[in-house]
């Protein structure tokens, strides 16, 4: 026999190789034709075939170092199955994943849900007119918020933002989403497709904020770099500090409770964010692991007059700015895109 020939088979190995035909035709095929059709439909294309999948670090709680997590860890925290949590890549060649078109003022962005209508009174200051630099520092810079509308153009950087353009950039990119509540005690990663298509939904009343996954902040600059660049900074800046950018996404209802840090100016890109606010002086009357969407359907109802916040809801395009140590917290009204601009 040539040395290039190859032999027939065995009986055990046509029998294993007939068998290996069966299950290509019977299940893998299948399943890839059912992800390429999910994500032709808006959705991301998990193959639910896939095993071993990757450990994806977690930032450890006790602040000792890194730690690995795997898809069951993750699972633990959703409540779901670890089979469905598998991290697998995206079917390659799948251009559209749905979403937004260019005309959708929403970005593709919309989850249904069926919370009440909490939008509320805006008792801080609005400026819609031109505001110079001068009367900034003078009038807001160090002494109330304010709410800036009409001066901002992200254009660009809202098109990214889309979901079918950020799913389809930055999808497999890895983010950090932590618990919603005051403290945010707990981190882990996960990629951006997993948050989107299986974390992202509409905030529950009988969940609490350190059982609820947000994602905010700690982006991954240099692979983010891209996206960032498009965003034009606040039309104002403080002396002697200098910004940073913090992007999230978050699902309808969900929101981060009061907390305190620098000076910040906050936007909304798609979506409606309620915003409530306290002087650095007057501790807000809270439980640090509810939810805002609880604090506001049940302890904002009982407070006296004198007690409630100054507030206001945001709409794609606003801009608000609070000064250093003023307490916070947020209520996203529907799905929402956002970024802030720290300054320190």
């Amino acid at each position: 026999m040539h040395p290039y020939q190859k032999s027939a088979p065995a009986r055990g190995d046509r029998s294993c190789l007939a068998t290996l035909k069966l299950y290509i035709a019977l299940v893998l095929i299948p399943q890839l034709l059912w992800a390429v059709s999910h994500a032709a439909a808006g959705g991301c294309a998990y193959l639910s075939f896939c095993e071993g999948c990757i450990p994806l670090p977690v930032t450890n709680p006790s602040g000792t170092g890194r730690s690995e997590r795997t898809n069951t860890d993750v699972a633990a925290v959703l409540n779901i199955s670890a089979v469905d949590f598998c991290t697998c890549p995206l079917v390659r060649g799948v251009s559209n994943l749905g979403g937004a078109e260019p005309t959708d003022p929403h970005g593709g962005w919309d989850i249904p849900h069926s919370l009440p209508d909490l939008t509320g009174p805006c008792s801080i200051k609005v400026i819609n007119s031109s505001l110079s630099d001068s009367d900034f520092l003078k009038m807001f810079a160090y002494t109330e918020p304010v709410v800036l509308k009409g001066m901002s153009d992200q254009s660009l950087f809202r098109a990214r933002s889309s979901k079918s353009a950020l799913l389809r950039d930055y999808g497999q990119s890895l983010i950090t989403v932590a618990t919603a509540n005051t403290h945010s005690y707990r981190k882990i990663q996960m990629t951006l497709c997993e948050y989107v298509t299986k974390v992202m939904k509409p905030q529950t009343l009988d969940t609490l904020g350190n059982e609820t996954l947000y994602h905010f902040g700690d982006n991954d600059r240099k692979g983010w770099k891209d996206l960032f660049s498009l965003y034009k900074l606040p039309p104002f800046t403080l002396i002697g500090l200098k910004p940073v950018l913090s992007f999230g996404l978050a699902g309808p209802g969900t929101g981060v409770p009061f907390h305190i840090h620098g000076p910040t100016f906050a936007e909304t890109i798609f979506g409606r964010k309620r915003w409530f606010l306290y002087p650095p002086k007057h501790h807000p009357r809270y439980n640090p692991d509810d939810t805002t969407l609880h604090w506001v359907t049940h302890v904002l109802p009982t407070l006296e007059v004198e007690e409630k916040p100054l507030e206001c809801t945001l709409s794609p395009g606003d801009i608000i700015f609070f000064p250093d140590h003023w307490w916070h917290a947020t209520l996203n009204l529907d799905a929402a895109v956002f970024m802030s601009t720290f300054f320190g």
